[in-house]
């Protein structure tokens, strides 16, 4: 790997076109070793507290104008419908400008932490609330998930950037451990350097342009395997892999559960819509806070709207 050349790309990657970026990227990476994880559809696998014969992955909303009324409808807390894409006019960390994707994380309370306003800072002098619609979905299906590294980098930087957010620096530890287990496991410095340079692209918190989301959004197109010359992608041990999705670490959480991201198509076929909350998350002048689960579990109707009981 030419790493002079990628460092140079890393800096400039925001005056790219896609096409181009992808160019020079496969260039730098004729193999990206993937590792592979298979989550196994048997009770309690995410070690969850509520209802242990299932697993659920949550995905938040911010309330619109971050009003208390919640949203009324299925399609506005899952991914976005096709005749809604016009809507998705940026890069996220693993879509394109009108491409669909869905997020969520394996505990809600990470998935709130995850859509918390960027640049929240403390308010000494004032409370904060910030209020969310929440969707459970359930597993119903084993998934084939690519697994990204833990970023020391970026976990660091979000530990000095907000303490109050209280990372203990065992969590940090733990980050170096997996990633020297994994140096060891993978037995190839190359391929751990691959795979670390784009766990710090999924680890970034805070961007200026979100065109830096393009190296994240390549790795995920090299392993979905929607690339020419790459169609087929293999795991670090060699075999050949149909993926589910991407399953990277929460940096907010200190790298303790994890967020999945997945195509629609995935969600429709391995996942079941169980129901909404609202949730409230409250940071207090005193410097705590606490979050609030409305543990409502509003359903929808046959058309997908929900009815709140408010």
């Amino acid at each position: 790997m030419n790493q002079q050349k990628l460092d140079e790309i890393t800096r400039t990657v925001t005056t790219y076109e896609y096409y181009d970026l992808v160019n020079e990227m496969n260039d730098l990476f004729p193999s990206i070793p993937v590792d592979i994880t298979a989550i196994k559809n048997h009770p309690n696998v995410f070690r969850q507290n509520i209802h242990p014969e299932y697993n659920f992955l949550y995905r938040v909303r911010g309330n619109a104008s971050n009003l208390r009324e919640p949203w009324g409808n299925l399609n506005s807390i899952s991914f976005i419908p096709p005749h809604k894409i016009d809507f998705i006019k940026e890069y996220g960390r693993v879509n394109k400008p009108k491409q669909s994707m869905f997020y969520c994380s394996t505990e809600w309370h990470v998935a709130v932490y995850e859509m918390l306003p960027r640049g929240i800072k403390h308010d000494p002098d004032n409370d904060q609330e910030f209020w969310f619609t929440m969707g459970t979905w359930k597993l119903e299906d084993d998934l084939v998930l690519a697994t990204l590294p833990k970023s020391e980098k970026y976990l660091k930087e979000l530990m000095d950037a907000l303490p109050e957010l209280g990372i203990p620096d065992k969590d940090l530890e733990h980050a170096r451990r997996f990633n020297v287990n994994l140096q060891k496991r993978l037995n190839n410095e190359e391929a751990f350097k691959c795979l670390m340079y784009f766990a710090d692209h999924f680890a970034k918190t805070k961007t200026d342009n979100k065109k830096e989301y393009m190296l994240s959004n390549y790795f995920a197109d090299r392993a979905f395997g929607r690339i020419k010359g790459f169609n087929e992608l293999e795991s670090s041990k060699g075999s050949k892999v149909v993926l589910d999705g991407i399953i990277y670490p929460s940096v907010p959480s200190g790298y303790n559960y994890s967020n999945i991201v997945m195509e629609p198509e995935v969600v429709a076929k391995k996942l079941k819509f169980m129901w909404a909350s609202r949730v409230r998350f409250r940071w207090m002048r005193d410097g705590s806070w606490d979050l609030l689960d409305g543990n409502q579990n509003v359903q929808t109707d046959k058309i997908g709207n929900f009815s709140w009981d408010l």
